[in-house]
């Protein structure tokens, strides 16, 4: 294995033992969403109301 494939495995294995806790109440707890789709989507509809008010037309 290489060693640059072998630092990217070994950085995602810490993120992972680093987020247990987090991990784990998503798994205990049903009510917690694991996506964040539904905040994008709402950040983004905020981003182009915010550029079409920007440049209003006449």
């Amino acid at each position: 294995m290489n060693l640059l494939h072998t630092n990217y495995l070994s950085k995602a294995v810490d993120y992972a033992i680093r987020q247990k806790d987090r991990l784990s109440a998503f798994l205990d707890d049903g009510r917690l969403i694991l996506s964040n789709k539904l905040t994008e989507l709402n950040i983004t509809a905020n981003l182009m109301l915010r550029k079409n008010n920007a440049f209003p037309k006449n």
